[in-house]
């Protein structure tokens, strides 16, 4: 799988950025972040890129965001845009780890933008797919699509949210919504967050944002949020006593809102980042024949500074957070 020549120059300057960067750090975790890929509006560029990365660094983990598939669109087209999505990430996972994240749009259409009517998969035909096409995971739930993946030598776990847990009936258009159910948010608290020691981090990922401050917010996020609060507060809440837990967490890490945004509240980092797919509604121009036809990040972790610093790859701004 190739990238275009015009991206050469660019993909070098952030190795040389990363590595120099990654040589001060010397408790780092380090990922690369896509989200919303809407396969069919987009260059495919994203995934050679980060696989010529990876050569030249010491990056070895992609969190994909979700939405993989596109709004409307006919039961065959949906289908055919999930498997066609999966296989082109499908490489990723030769050279690195690779987990995705549910998006709304994954795999439920309306048929037009005036036809209500469409398609959801059954919850029960999805969960192979994401089986089958994400990394193994030591913290993986049988017929879910959340779970955790420890990574030992930088001690960071990454926990996968699924924020779209509600379906509706199979031939109802956007039949998949946003909802966090008990089962899941008992599994964060009492599981997901209960890491091995106290020089552990993690990085929690899902597709919705989970804070009013990040644009496209929803409620139905909020006792995530206040599970990840408590953690960071170790503190109680109404899903367990997290005074004795240990580690810290980095961020909540999401998409679907296709901007850059980020906000720290109540302890907790929260970041979203544009869309991938080179769709008009992103803040940065997009051209299909330039470098800004993709939009993706390089994050390194500084865990003795709490600080996180991205590189950008194509469209928009690299960024510096603290935690």
């Amino acid at each position: 799988m190739e990238y275009p020549a015009f991206y050469e120059e660019h993909i070098r300057q952030v190795v040389d950025d990363y590595n120099q960067a990654r040589s001060n750090v010397k408790n780092a975790a380090s990922f690369f972040f896509f989200t919303d890929i809407h396969i069919h509006l987009n260059g495919r560029s994203a995934v050679p890129l980060m696989l010529e990365i990876a050569k030249h660094t010491d990056v070895k983990t992609v969190l994909c965001g979700g939405d993989i598939c596109w709004a409307w669109g006919s039961k065959a087209e949906c289908i055919s845009q999930l498997e066609d999505c999966f296989a082109y990430m499908d490489s990723l996972k030769d050279a690195m780890n690779l987990y995705i994240a549910r998006g709304n749009h994954d795999a439920t259409v309306r048929n037009t933008r005036i036809d209500p009517r469409g398609y959801t998969m059954p919850f029960e035909q999805l969960v192979p797919y994401y089986e089958k096409h994400n990394s193994p995971a030591n913290g993986a739930v049988k017929g879910k699509l959340y779970f955790y993946a420890d990574d030992p030598e930088s001690k960071t776990r990454f926990v996968i949210v699924d924020c779209t847990e509600g379906h509706r009936d199979e031939q109802q258009g956007w039949g998949v919504y946003n909802l966090v159910t008990e089962e899941q948010l008992q599994w964060l608290c009492d599981d997901a967050l209960r890491m091995p020691g106290e020089d552990w981090s993690a990085v929690v990922m899902g597709h919705i944002p989970a804070v009013s401050e990040i644009k496209d917010y929803d409620e139905a996020m909020d006792p995530v949020t206040r599970i990840m609060e408590a953690f960071c507060a170790k503190a109680c809440c109404e899903y367990g006593d997290f005074s004795d837990a240990k580690g810290n967490l980095i961020m909540y890490l999401c998409g679907h809102n296709h901007v850059d945004r980020q906000a720290f509240v109540n302890n907790v980092l929260h970041v979203s980042t544009g869309c991938e797919a080179y769709c008009k509604d992103d803040i940065y121009p997009r051209d299909v024949g330039s470098i800004n036809n993709t939009l993706f990040d390089l994050f390194l972790v500084d865990k003795d500074n709490r600080t996180v610093q991205t590189f950008r790859i194509g469209a928009g701004e690299s960024r510096k957070m603290k935690y």
